[in-house]
């Protein structure tokens, strides 16, 4: 004899459907609050930069060799450096320029002047589109003449940074030799 198929209660199916409509809803929320999530983080993601400028005042009576370098913040949110060094000839320093000058180049503080210098040290906040002065630095051509052969190079200065955004889950780090911001693992 045949057994006869037998449909389950409609009560059955729509309690069975509802869980399954309930898992599908978890799983779609879920997916959705992970991009939102990854957006929220890039909508913040700073991006610093470390520049470098050379200005000659030529005059009459002599030349006026102004030496800057800033930090600047290209991305969308602010940076919170977590290191910051001065390298100098593979020895490296706090990013404090008047500290790195008056310790190992004290003759330099005689013949020039630094005109503007902002030590950049842990938990300095760099807002999006904010540039720091790391240091501005002034000679004269005629004082350069009276400190050594090579004394000081600008060329051998690399300053680093190592920095996140404010949700502090990925760090980057950025110095001024290839000055391109690199996630660090």
């Amino acid at each position: 004899m045949k057994q006869k198929f037998k449909l389950p209660k409609t009560d059955r199916l729509l309690g069975i459907s509802a869980m399954i409509i309930s898992l599908l809803t978890l799983i779609i929320f879920t997916y959705q609050t992970h991009i939102i999530d990854k957006k929220n983080k890039l909508s913040v993601k700073p991006s610093l930069h470390i520049d470098a400028h050379q200005e000659d005042i030529i005059r009459l009576t002599d030349t006026t060799i102004t030496i800057k370098y800033t930090v600047t913040n290209k991305g969308l949110g602010p940076a919170i450096i977590h290191s910051s060094t001065l390298n100098y000839q593979n020895e490296d320093y706090p990013l404090d320029f008047d500290e790195f000058i008056m310790k190992k180049f004290p003759l330099i503080n005689e013949y020039s002047s630094t005109l503007n210098s902002s030590p950049i040290i842990k938990s300095t906040i760099i807002s999006a589109g904010e540039t720091k002065d790391i240091f501005t630095f002034k000679i004269t051509m005629k004082d350069s003449y009276k400190l050594p052969n090579n004394y000081f190079d600008f060329n051998d200065l690399i300053f680093e940074l190592i920095y996140s955004s404010i949700y502090e889950d990925d760090k980057w780090y950025t110095n001024s030799d290839p000055n391109v911001p690199i996630i660090e693992k």
